[in-house]
């Protein structure tokens, strides 16, 4: 019985020290971050970019400038996908903000973020809750509304 309680231990323990771990991205993603961004230090997280969880793209948050923390996006081969920097409502075309008064509350504004995709194209993300859901809401570089997406 002492056993099976020390065994029973030891497995609970190694699994709390297992989700303690740091994600490493395997090492062409991690080179091409440093070949991008040499002098920051990333800290990783992973996403399933499809609901089979087959498409994985990794995320390295890092510091821009002081209080600024960036993100950049990269797929498994190590290819670039996107840039995220937060901005300021202040800070997005005029479209979009008469576009988000209109339609939306704006103290429920959760995140607005300026992406970069790899083809250098523009966009905004603004997450926001409205009625007790969590969406995504994509303009482009001019402000032209493009799509909204359910997050929770």
């Amino acid at each position: 019985m002492k056993n099976y309680f020390l065994l029973i231990t030891f497995l609970f323990c190694s699994s709390i020290i297992a989700q303690n771990s740091l994600l490493l991205p395997p090492e062409n993603v991690q080179m091409a971050f440093k070949n991008k961004y040499p002098s920051k230090i990333p800290i990783w997280s992973i996403e399933y970019s499809n609901n089979q969880k087959e498409e994985v793209e990794f995320e390295a948050q890092f510091a821009e400038t002081s209080g600024i923390k960036a993100c950049a996006v990269y797929d498994q081969s190590g290819a670039f996908k996107a840039y995220k920097v937060p901005i300021q409502l202040n800070k997005l075309p005029k479209k979009v903000q008469i576009y988000l008064k209109k339609n939306y509350t704006l103290k429920f504004i959760k995140e607005i973020l300026n992406v970069l995709d790899d083809k250098n194209a523009s966009s905004y993300s603004v997450s926001l809750r409205k009625n007790a859901k969590l969406y995504r809401l994509i303009f482009d570089a001019n402000g032209d509304y493009k799509d909204r997406t359910r997050l929770i």
